[in-house]
């Protein structure tokens, strides 16, 4: 079984330890597999790493380290560029997730992104885009989904940029993090040296990274790099962090049995002597129960495994199904917003009297996309219930 495996790696190299060669032999019978699996999650940089610690130099992972390394060095400069601009227009910002996180791994190649995110004032929204498109940036949107609160910039060869004016949108499922998060301004702490920047203290940080991984693995997944992120985050700041606080800002959110359990989880699996490193498939019964996962944490454990990095199609149509039940899911796959009409299809959109025809012809030309919909429903499970 290769999953223990990859998670045997990730551990090494987030740690900056060396693996095992007698493990190290047993994982490289079966190199494409994990591949596969490491590309899935977003982690082939990481576990290169801990297989050419380890003397393995096999050719698609040594690229895939490569490529990191030569992207973060591109994204980083596109980034100091764009912060600059913000600078000079007096306007504030600040970096989200990966952009601080990828400085906690061993080197910040290692936590690889396919987009850096960056909160700006609200106010300068419209100022954005003539901005990013001085730097040479193309806002880009996704014709299936309405973003209300950040906008995609793109850049050739790899820069991608989020720019958010909001942390969540309304349309999210997740309704008690846009609600927590619509107005955040007094969390924002200003920066010594920069007036411009913006910061969250720790335990907002550590908080706002759980809910947006919350957000994900309700709707369609999240991969298991988001348990690493916990993991590096809480190696760094676990005794520092007032937990009080945590605690309860985690019950505001609704949130507060998954940030728990999220948490155990990734100690358990990545901290040295952990669960990566006490059993090659996980389930030896004479593990100690700081090690031996729970049937909960087991659970979420499958499901994260089984969503990818951005999690997949059947879990979204599952877990919509589970969070507004059959009847409304398959309306809202029939009847589409106007917002979506605009961009999906804009000749029924400027024919508005063409509007009631649009169902039919929507579901004719989407009859591969909502035939294997159906199929991914009935056998995929939705995500384990948790909170909100």
């Amino acid at each position: 079984m290769m999953m223990p495996h990859m998670i045997y790696l990730l551990a090494c190299a987030a740690n900056d330890m060396l693996p095992d060669e007698k493990r190290v032999r047993e994982l490289t019978e079966d190199m494409d597999s994990l591949y596969k699996m490491a590309s899935f999650h977003q982690v082939t940089a990481l576990a290169a790493c801990a297989l050419s610690s380890a003397g393995v130099k096999d050719a698609h992972f040594m690229q895939e380290l490569a490529v990191a390394s030569w992207k973060d060095m591109v994204m980083s400069g596109q980034l100091e560029k764009i912060e600059k601009a913000f600078d000079e227009a007096g306007m504030w910002h600040m970096r989200l997730k990966g952009a601080i996180l990828k400085d906690y791994y061993p080197q910040p190649y290692l936590r690889q992104m396919s987009d850096i995110d960056l909160l700006v004032d609200p106010a300068a929204e419209e100022m954005t885009d003539g901005l990013m498109e001085s730097l040479g940036f193309e806002r880009k949107n996704d014709p299936d989904h309405e973003f209300d609160n950040h906008g995609m910039y793109v850049k050739k060869p790899v820069s991608c940029f989020e720019i958010h004016w909001k942390l969540m949108g309304r349309n999210t499922l997740f309704k008690k993090g846009y609600q927590y998060y619509k107005n955040v301004d007094g969390k924002l702490l200003a920066d010594d040296e920069n007036p411009f920047v913006r910061h969250f203290s720790n335990e907002d940080f550590y908080l706002f990274m759980v809910a947006h991984e919350y957000k994900h693995y309700n709707f369609g997944g999240v991969g298991i790099r988001s348990l690493l992120d916990v993991y590096v985050y809480l190696k760094k700041f676990r005794k520092s962090l007032d937990w009080k606080y945590i605690e309860a800002e985690a019950g505001k959110l609704g949130i507060a049995d998954f940030e728990k359990t999220n948490r155990k989880l990734a100690w358990k699996l990545f901290a040295p002597g952990g669960w990566a490193f006490s059993s090659e498939e996980g389930e030896n019964p004479e593990l100690p129960d700081k090690v031996r996962l729970t049937e909960e944490e087991d659970q979420m454990l499958s499901y994260i495994l089984s969503s990818g990095t951005y999690g997949v199609k059947a879990h979204v149509a599952a877990n919509q199904v589970r969070n507004i039940g059959l009847g409304k899911f398959v309306l809202g796959q029939i009847f589409l917003p106007m917002k979506v009409v605009k961009k999906r299809y804009p000749f029924f959109y400027r024919h508005k009297w063409m509007l009631p025809v649009l169902p039919l012809y929507h579901m004719v030309s989407s009859r591969r996309k909502i035939s294997n919909m159906i199929r991914e429903l009935r056998n995929k499970k939705s995500t384990p219930k948790r909170d909100a």
